[in-house]
């Protein structure tokens, strides 16, 4: 289970920092007595040997631990090697159910007699993840799924997070870079805090059942307030094939199409018209039914909400990119925060690059844009890892870590739906928004 002492989790963080750094020392041994050839083969070995070390020690303490290492492998291809990077990613679905018998005070502290007006509840948990798992219920003939949290998780987050950035700065520390990430961890901090607040949750999936209750596509479960507390939600039990496996098995290209388009509509709803956003992309957090085709919407722990001048900036620096000058684009990329003004030209010339081939997916003459793309594929990631090989002082943006998080499992779920869509209509939409604001 769990450590489920602060003090434990933090030695066992902080022994895992030492372990980083020790390879990390024989690291720039070898660096002195071998060729350039060998030096960049151990490299290799050893940022794989790191790897594998965060991923066992991340996915056995599970809370903030595990979900901060989920996020740092979405971005990692910025500062490990491919190896390192595919063993990172396992930490997505690394997450195993607790014994139910270390759940039970959960259920006793927090519900009470409560708990004994559940007809049925089934100690096996059938999904689990970072922070809580889920069991099947029974209440007044309705089937019912209790997503419980793990012990001492929403206590030990700044603790965690402490020992993570001792973490994340021996890992930083070849890259020559000086990053002050303390935006950044105080960023990550209010997000897994909201993620380990199920009463936040509750009431972000009550506003969105409420919104979607008559939608023909989407559908958000419904609420039971009675056995939901910070630490308990209980919702709706809903049928359906996880995502990923939709995809495996779905053939007709007018479904996929369907699903993209309707994918696209409402990140749009929910980042220009509700200004709440889902920013969990994991395939596992959406259920598809199929006759008719319908998305079930689960998850909404990480839901950030944005506001007004947050929104016009973000849509403001898009639109200054597309059709701004450079000295333009770096002013306003450093007025938002993209930018550290003490960059080097080099590096901001690398931004200027990155966000020119964001812009390509909605020009004109790339219509309608082809998801699959292989050579815009490499070139985004190439822009990127070359934008990110030469900031030496720019931290991740606060609130568009997540944002983008959220887009990049997006453009990921188009591209393995293998679609084209004609992109000029969101684009109008966002133009004509951030007029509006």
């Amino acid at each position: 289970m769990p450590k489920s002492s602060n003090f434990s989790r933090t030695s066992k963080l902080l022994g895992l920092a030492s372990k980083v750094a020790a390879k990390e020392l024989g690291l720039k041994i070898t660096q002195a007595v071998k060729s350039v050839a060998e030096h960049e083969t151990t490299k290799t070995l050893i940022r794989t040997q790191q790897a594998q070390l965060i991923t066992k020690n991340l996915s056995q303490l599970k809370g903030a631990a595990m979900k901060a290492g989920q996020l740092l492998s979405i971005d990692s291809s910025q500062i490990l090697p491919p190896e390192a990077s595919e063993i990172l990613s396992k930490l997505q679905s690394m997450a195993e159910p607790e014994d139910f018998k270390n759940m039970q005070p959960i259920i006793v502290s927090e519900l009470g007699e409560t708990f004994n007006e559940l007809s049925y509840f089934d100690e096996e948990a059938f999904a689990a993840a970072s922070i809580g798992q889920v069991h099947k219920a029974t209440y007044n003939g309705n089937q019912l799924a209790i997503k419980i949290q793990y012990p001492n998780i929403s206590e030990s987050i700044d603790s965690d997070l402490q020992a993570l950035k001792k973490l994340t700065q021996i890992i930083l520390l070849p890259t020559n870079k000086k990053i002050d990430l303390n935006d950044t961890f105080i960023e990550l901090a209010e997000v897994l805090k909201l993620e380990a607040d199920y009463i936040h949750e509750a009431e972000v999936l009550s506003y969105v059942h409420d919104q979607m209750i008559n939608d023909d596509f989407f559908y958000a479960p419904k609420v039971y307030k009675k056995f939901s507390t910070s630490k308990i939600l209980a919702m709706e039990f809903c049928e359906g094939l996880k995502l990923n496996d939709w995809i495996k098995t779905e053939t007709t290209y007018a479904n996929k199409l369907k699903l993209s388009e309707k994918m696209l509509d409402l990140f749009m709803l929910e980042f220009l018209t509700w200004k709440i956003v889902q920013t969990d992309p994991n395939f596992g957090n959406f259920l598809v039914q199929t006759e008719p085709l319908k998305v079930v919407l689960l998850d909404f722990g990480s839901s950030l909400r944005f506001s007004d001048e947050f929104i016009y900036e973000y849509l403001e620096t898009i639109r200054i990119t597309a059709s701004g000058a450079k000295e333009d684009v770096y002013n306003q990329a450093i007025k938002f925060k993209l930018l550290d003004p003490r960059e080097s030209n080099e590096a901001k010339e690398a931004f200027y690059n990155m966000m020119q081939v964001s812009m390509e997916p909605f020009l004109s003459n790339a219509q309608p844009f082809d998801f699959t793309s292989v050579d815009y594929e490499k070139r985004a990631k190439e822009s990127v890892l070359n934008f990110s090989r030469k900031l030496r002082y720019s931290p991740p943006p606060r609130k568009i870590i997540f944002l983008h998080r959220k887009l990049g499992g997006l453009f990921n779920l188009l591209r393995k739906l293998e679609v084209k869509i004609d992109l000029r209509p969101y684009w109008q939409t966002l133009m004509a928004k951030g007029e509006k604001i």
